[in-house]
């Protein structure tokens, strides 16, 4: 990961393909090569493999559930990235990013949908999750700048209102939830 995060992507994409050849079954390699090639918007093809022999490895780690689902987000895959996350969810349901990212999905389908009552449907749905991002981190700025947008564009103040009382209560250490 050393290599990945100091944006030496070629040696680090050379480190996992190393783990790999000489451990086939080191999960989190194939896992890290996944992501890396899915931010490099490289083969989502090889990615999606490798993603899928991550979670067959280990099969009760979230994060690569997470990497599976950027990868079918990065192959405009909806529904399986969806249902990716929403297993991360459920295995690490503590965890912030994994609503947000669900909240990101929601909000594209709604877009997808137009403004109907599916859109509604799906944008409620994002709320619903950078909500649970927010409970779970309070000041998980991008769920709260999402969470914000939606309920500007749709006028609905008393949310809004709500929700800026429990990010300044969550500040001053006093959280409570927002939503009604």
């Amino acid at each position: 990961m050393l290599h990945q995060t100091t944006k030496r992507s070629d040696d680090a994409d050379r480190a996992y393909e190393a783990a790999i050849a000489a451990d086939p079954n080191a999960a989190i390699a194939y896992n890290n090569r996944a992501w890396l090639a899915t931010e490099r918007k490289g083969n989502l093809n090889d990615a999606l493999t490798w993603a899928k022999k991550a979670v067959e490895l280990g099969p009760k780690v979230a994060t690569f559930y997470d990497t599976l689902g950027a990868v079918h987000l990065g192959r405009k895959e909806i529904d399986p990235a969806v249902a990716a996350l929403r297993t991360a969810t459920s295995l690490a349901p503590a965890s912030p990013d994994y609503h947000y990212r669900l909240g990101l999905l929601a909000e594209a389908c709604a877009r997808k949908s137009g403004q109907d009552e599916a859109g509604a449907r799906h944008e409620d749905a994002a709320l619903q999750h950078y909500r649970a991002a927010l409970v779970h981190q309070a000041d998980h700025g991008l769920a709260f700048e999402r969470s914000r947008r939606i309920l500007v564009a749709h006028n609905d103040l008393g949310n809004l209102v709500r929700m800026l009382e429990s990010a300044a209560q969550a500040a001053s250490g006093q959280a409570r939830s927002w939503a009604h």
